[in-house]
């Protein structure tokens, strides 16, 4: 009865990932995002959603501050430029929202790893701060999703 609940999950899965859809920026900003190089007076926060079975068919709405800045899809990544200080980053569907708070420093870069997890019969996402080695890496092995600005 397992297997057959893990199939059906699977095969649904397969099913709505056609419906799954996020704006992705151009390939040049794409590129530009991946020299990792902060805005003078800025620093730069990465959030990348990892790629994993379940979950895959979910969009992640990210929030910066309490706005929504733009959604994931699996690998994909939203770099946000930002002044100095504390912010809070924060990934949200329809089962719950988790958030961190990063004290961001001018000319410095921060990574975030997104996830949803299976918990019971729903999705739980996850939000962890991770090394540059590991979030540089991340990053280059996804593509850029549009995300809003504000000033």
């Amino acid at each position: 009865m397992k297997k057959l609940h893990i199939l059906i999950l699977l095969v649904c899965s397969v099913f709505f990932v056609g419906c799954l859809h996020v704006q992705m920026t151009s390939p040049s900003l794409d590129s530009d995002a991946k020299k990792f190089e902060p805005e003078p007076g800025k620093g730069n926060i990465y959030i990348n959603r990892i790629s994993q079975w379940y979950g895959y068919d979910f969009a992640f709405q990210t929030l910066l501050d309490g706005r929504v800045v733009g959604a994931l899809a699996p690998k994909t990544y939203l770099m946000l430029s930002v002044a100095p200080g504390k912010h809070i980053v924060a990934v949200s569907g329809a089962d719950n929202v988790t958030q961190q708070t990063v004290n961001v420093e001018s000319g410095k870069n921060y990574f975030f790893e997104a996830r949803c997890t299976l918990s019971g019969s729903n999705g739980q996402y996850s939000l962890r701060l991770i090394s540059e080695e590991q979030g540089r890496k991340e990053v280059t092995d996804s593509k850029r999703s549009e995300g809003a600005t504000y000033q």
